[in-house]
């Protein structure tokens, strides 16, 4: 009987199989200097980028956080610049609304007065005909303003009056020197240097010294007094006023109750 070769066959195929790894190492090349000198520079150049890296994010990092700093301080200074907005247009409306306040008393304080605003108006206006021709010629241009402005709103014509009051004031304390025609008492018409001081009393003298008067307003107009002595005496402060004459002091004289002194 023939004896089976099964057994030897499988053994042999074993041995085979855990000897073939050996095989394949043997066979695998070793790593040459060359191999390994361009491993090592290769991960010399991997760590140099890597290092390169790490210091410019490290540099990028420190920009970001000066930037976050310099965007936090504006920030800040916004919400402050904000706030003292807001303090401001609180102020700015609270005073508004003052000033509203105030001008809604004015304008009722002034609507209440409309009647006695009215009286003052043509009171002053009465004195375009109290006043002297001269004095009166030089605010006519407020006279006709005042006379006009019945259609203006309340705060114009209160302007107006009250502007007119004042160039009174100016003219009763003021002094003014005219050429007029007066009406000598001799019935001839004459022209005359007239000197008015203020609204109450004005001093005429004629060129040549022959007649000389002392005048007062009255109902009828102005009133004058002649007499001759006292044109020396005016024709000195005329001529002071006209700067021919140095300045001095001059007595002239008032009249009072119908007597002069």
């Amino acid at each position: 009987m023939r004896k089976s070769a099964a057994p030897f066959t499988l053994i042999f195929v074993t041995a085979l199989m855990f000897a073939k790894p050996a095989f394949c190492e043997a066979e695998r090349p070793l790593p040459n200097a060359k191999s390994l000198e361009a491993l090592v520079s290769q991960w010399v150049d991997l760590r140099q980028e890597t290092a390169a890296e790490e210091r410019a994010w490290t540099q990028e990092k420190e920009w970001l956080r000066r930037e976050m700093e310099l965007l936090l301080r504006e920030k800040n200074a916004l919400q402050q610049e904000l706030e003292q907005r807001k303090h401001t247009k609180q102020n700015l409306e609270q005073q508004l609304q003052v000033l509203s306040a105030r001008k809604t008393e004015l304008g009722q304080a002034l609507e209440s007065g409309q009647p006695a605003l009215r009286t003052a108006g043509q009171n002053l206006l009465q004195w375009r005909t109290r006043l002297p021709r001269p004095l009166a010629q030089k605010i006519e241009e407020e006279f006709r303003e005042l006379e006009f402005s019945d259609g203006t709103a309340d705060s114009d014509r209160l302007e107006r009056v009250l502007g007119l009051y004042s160039r009174i004031a100016q003219l009763q304390t003021g002094s003014v020197l005219v050429r007029e025609v007066l009406r000598t008492p001799e019935g001839d018409r004459r022209e005359f240097d007239v000197f008015y001081l203020g609204t109450a009393i004005a001093y005429a003298v004629s060129p040549g010294d022959r007649w000389a008067a002392l005048g007062s307003p009255s109902i009828e107009g102005w009133q004058w007094e002649w007499d001759a002595s006292l044109a020396p005496v005016l024709r000195k402060a005329v001529n002071m006023r006209r700067s021919v004459d140095e300045a001095a002091f001059v007595r002239l004289p008032v009249q009072r109750r119908g007597k002069t002194q």
